[in-house]
């Protein structure tokens, strides 16, 4: 049996034994997590839901200058080091913070959500030290708007169903990446884009945006690789975030 001193982490819960002082409950959220959730839910209701209707029509410099409220309110940044300018705080501020995007921001839920957690993590998670200080201090602060590319025409959020692939130059120099994707959210005005592909290695590759083009910057110097944007979606009843579709890449 758990005791109040064993720590359960993770999914542990589901298999381990144990009591009630082992389980969190809202009523032990700290004097700090609750200020953070409560600054969420002001800036929401004040600048996003008093925005009603303009909040369900695509506009990409709204959404921009939202994000970029929310990063200087600290809320892009909650789980980055503070060596990238973010504010490296604890898992439950920044679950908190989350909800209250979730339960009250509408359709700008997608854009932040999609942005604090697929189009910064894998980056954060496995980007080189260079990629780390190039692009976690703008997704932090929100000068840049992040997107991760996984669905394909094949396979919907299914990641070990993607074709896309990224292999290895005979020179060792590059990778060539080969696949289609579509329904990214965020895409249409994203600033770094992660695409999911499998390969050999564990390299992390970073899109950024040069005018109309993506250029795909990986850990070893090589040829650039390049993409061109295709047509925007509209997802659902959802339509602030536009989700772009990529014909090919290569």
């Amino acid at each position: 049996m758990a005791t109040s001193h064993t720590k359960i982490e993770g999914g542990m819960f589901l298999v381990a034994d144990m009591d009630f002082h082992g389980v969190f409950t809202p009523e032990d959220y700290t004097s700090q997590q609750k200020d953070i959730a409560r600054a969420a839910e002001e800036f929401i209701t004040g600048e996003i839901m008093s925005r009603g209707d303009d909040i369900e029509v695509l506009d990409n410099q709204l959404s921009r200058d939202l994000m970029r409220k929310s990063g200087e309110l600290g809320f892009l940044g909650l789980d980055i080091p503070e060596k990238y300018e973010g504010a490296e705080l604890d898992k439950i501020s920044s679950a908190l913070v989350a909800e209250k995007y979730g339960y009250g921001a509408g359709s700008f839920a997608v854009t932040e959500l999609n942005h604090t957690g697929i189009g910064t993590f894998p980056l954060a998670l496995f980007g080189t030290e260079d990629q780390l200080k190039r692009y976690l201090p703008g997704l932090s602060s929100g000068t840049l708007i992040g997107a991760f590319a996984l669905t394909e025409p094949e396979a919907g959020s299914d990641a070990l169903n993607s074709l896309t692939t990224a292999t290895l130059s005979d020179d060792g120099k590059y990778y060539l990446l080969n696949g289609n994707k579509q329904f990214i959210t965020n895409a249409g005005f994203a600033d770094s884009l992660p695409p999911l592909s499998w390969s050999r290695t564990g390299t992390a590759y970073q899109w950024t945006k040069k005018k109309r083009r993506w250029e795909c910057t990986a850990p070893q110097p090589g040829p650039t690789i390049s993409i061109t944007s295709g047509c925007p979606w509209r997802t659902f009843s959802v339509r602030w975030a536009k989700a772009t579709s990529w014909p090919s890449m290569h």
